[in-house]
C-alpha cells in the first residue's frame, strides 16, 4: 500500500517529500543595471529525500520562471524598467514537486546613461577663420538621472571629456583657417556618458581678402584705390578696414564779377570700419562743372563720395552771380564775391568735411577805381582767405584753404581737398595803378585766375583730388568756364 507523506503531499517510492526552502536569496544589479537584476541563492539543506532538479522563480508574486530545469543557483531577470522596485523569491523542485518559498528580498533598478542630445549645429565663430561655434539641445531621455555635462569630440577624438556644465553651446578655438572639421556631442549623467548625437561638419573661413579698384601691396598692408565708382568685394572672412573718402571739389566761380575759389570736397578717414563678406558699393563724386549754366542758375557743387557707410559731402561752388549771391554748398564752401564793400556771400562748411570760403572784397570809391576781388574756397584743412582790394595798391583774390595731409594712397604724405583761389577784376573808368593778382589755390586746390581791366580770359589752375577749382572772371564776349572741381577718391586699406 502506498503511504501518504506528511507536509509533502503524496510521497514517492522510498518516501520522497518536496524540498525545504532554498538558502537566502540575494539581489544585485545585473549587467545592465537599469533593466536587469541578478538573483543568487543556495540549494535547500532539506531536499525532501529527493534530488533537486530546478527552481521556480517569482517576481512580485507572479511566476517568472516555472522551472529553471537546472541545479544552478543564479538567475538574471531581464527586460525590467529602470528606477523600478522589484521583489523575488525562489523555491526548489524535486521528484515530489515544488517546495517552500525562500525569503522575498527587493531591489530597485538604477538609472542609465542618457540618450543622444538634440541636433548639433555648427556656425562660424569670431574670428571665423579659427573658431567654430557648436549648439545643441539637451537629450529628451536623460536616462533617469540629471545631466551634469557633455563630452565633445572633434574629428573622432575627444576635444572635451566633460564640459562640467548643462550649457548647450561651445566654441572650438585655435582651429586652422580654411579647414573642414566635424564634431559630435554626448550627454553625461551620474551613470556615465551616453550616446553620440549627429556629426555635422563645417569649414573655417579663408583669411580676409578683397578685390576692387586698384590694389597695391605695401609692407604689412594692402590698399584699394577707387577713382571711379565700383565695388569693394570681401571674401573669406569679414574684417575691419581703414577708409579714406574724399568727395568731389566745387568748381571755381564765374560770371561778370570775379569768381570765388571752389570749396574743397569733404574728406574723412575712419578706422576699424566693419567690412562684411560680400559686395560693397563705392561711389566716387565728380568735381562740379565750371561751365556756366543759364543765369541765374548756380553752378553745381561737387558730388558726394561714399563707401562702407562713410560719406563725404561735395564742395561748394565759387559763386555764379552778381556779387556771388547764388553760391552755395557744403564741405568747404566756395569763396565769396562782392561788388560793394563788406558784401559777401559765403556758404557754410560742414563740420568734419571742410571749412568756409573767404570773403570777397571791393573798392568802388572813388568811382574812377572799381576793383572786385573774390575770396578763396575753403579747404579741408583751412579756411579760404579773404580777398583784398583798394585803389592805391595791390588787388589780390583770396587764397584757397589748404587741404589735409593723408598717407592712405601710397604710404607717403599726400594733400587732398584744398580750396581754389579767387580771381580779381579791375575796371577803370578813370585811372588806377597797382598790381592785380588772383588768389593762390590752397595746397591740393586749384590755382588762382586773374583778369585785368576786364580784358583777359583766364583759366584757374587744376585742383588735386577733391580740391576746389580756381575762380575766373568773365567779361562779355569772353570765356564762361571756370576750373572744374577735382574728382573724389576712396581708398581702403587693411593689414595683411
Amino acid at each position: 500500500m502506498v503511504g501518504i507523506g506528511v507536509l509533502g503531499g503524496i510521497a514517492g517510492q522510498g518516501g520522497v517529500k518536496v524540498c525545504g526552502a532554498p538558502g537566502t536569496l540575494s539581489l544585485s544589479a545585473g549587467g545592465t543595471p537599469a533593466t536587469q537584476i541578478a538573483l543568487s541563492w543556495s540549494a535547500p539543506s532539506d531536499t525532501g529525500g529527493g534530488t533537486v532538479s530546478g527552481y521556480r522563480i517569482k517576481k512580485d508574486g507572479s511566476t517568472l520562471v516555472a522551472d529553471t530545469g537546472s541545479t544552478g543557483t543564479t538567475y538574471t531577470a531581464t527586460g525590467l524598467t529602470r528606477l523600478t522596485s522589484y521583489n523575488f523569491n525562489v523555491a526548489a523542485i524535486n521528484e515530489a514537486g515544488t517546495g517552500a518559498d525562500g525569503n522575498t528580498p527587493s531591489l530597485t533598478t538604477s538609472a542609465e546613461v542618457p540618450g543622444a542630445p538634440g541636433t548639433l549645429s555648427l556656425s562660424a565663430g569670431d574670428p571665423a577663420t579659427t573658431v567654430i561655434t557648436l549648439s545643441w539641445s539637451a537629450p529628451s531621455d536623460t536616462g533617469g538621472a540629471t545631466i551634469t555635462g557633455y563630452r565633445i569630440k572633434k574629428d573622432g577624438s575627444t576635444l572635451v571629456a566633460d564640459t562640467g556644465t548643462t550649457g548647450t553651446t561651445y566654441s572650438a578655438t585655435g582651429l586652422t583657417q580654411n579647414t573642414s572639421y566635424n564634431f559630435n556631442v554626448a550627454a553625461i549623467n551620474s551613470i556615465g556618458t551616453g550616446t553620440d548625437g549627429n556629426t555635422p561638419s563645417l569649414t573655417t573661413a579663408a583669411p580676409f581678402s578683397a578685390s576692387g579698384g586698384t590694389e597695391t601691396s605695401y609692407t604689412g598692408y594692402k590698399s584699394h584705390t577707387f577713382t571711379s565708382s565700383g565695388s569693394f568685394v570681401v571674401s573669406g572672412s569679414a574684417g575691419d578696414v581703414d577708409i579714406l573718402v574724399v568727395a568731389g571739389g566745387g568748381p571755381g566761380g564765374v560770371y561778370t564779377q570775379p569768381g570765388g575759389g571752389g570749396g574743397a570736397g569733404g574728406m574723412q578717414t575712419s578706422t576699424s570700419v566693419s567690412a562684411t563678406v560680400g559686395s560693397h558699393t563705392i561711389t566716387i563724386g565728380g568735381g562740379g562743372s565750371g561751365s556756366l549754366p543759364s543765369y541765374p542758375t548756380p553752378l553745381a557743387n561737387g558730388a558726394d563720395s561714399s563707401g562702407l557707410s562713410v560719406t563725404s559731402t561735395g564742395g561748394g561752388n565759387g559763386g555764379t552771380g552778381d556779387g556771388g549771391q547764388y553760391q552755395a554748398g557744403d564741405g568747404g564752401s566756395g569763396g565769396g564775391t562782392s561788388r560793394t564793400s563788406g558784401d559777401s556771400a559765403n556758404g557754410s562748411g560742414t563740420a568734419g568735411q571742410g571749412n568756409d570760403g573767404g570773403s570777397g572784397a571791393s573798392s568802388m570809391i572813388p568811382w574812377e577805381c572799381a576793383v572786385v576781388s573774390a575770396g578763396g574756397g575753403g579747404g579741408k584743412g583751412a579756411v579760404g582767405a579773404t580777398a583784398t582790394a583798394n585803389c592805391s595798391g595791390n588787388w589780390t583774390g583770396g587764397a584757397g584753404g589748404n587741404g589735409a595731409v593723408n598717407a592712405y594712397k601710397t604710404g607717403s604724405n599726400i594733400t587732398y581737398a584744398g580750396g581754389g583761389g579767387g580771381s580779381v577784376v579791375f575796371s577803370a573808368w578813370g585811372s588806377g595803378s597797382g598790381s592785380f593778382s588772383g588768389g593762390a589755390g590752397g595746397t591740393g586746390g586749384g590755382g588762382d585766375a586773374e583778369s585785368e581791366n576786364g580784358q583777359n580770359d583766364q583759366t584757374g589752375g587744376d585742383p588735386n583730388t577733391g580740391g576746389g577749382g580756381g575762380g575766373v572772371t568773365n567779361t562779355s564776349g569772353h570765356d564762361t568756364t571756370s576750373t572744374n572741381g577735382g574728382s573724389g577718391i576712396v581708398v581702403i586699406r587693411y593689414a595683411v
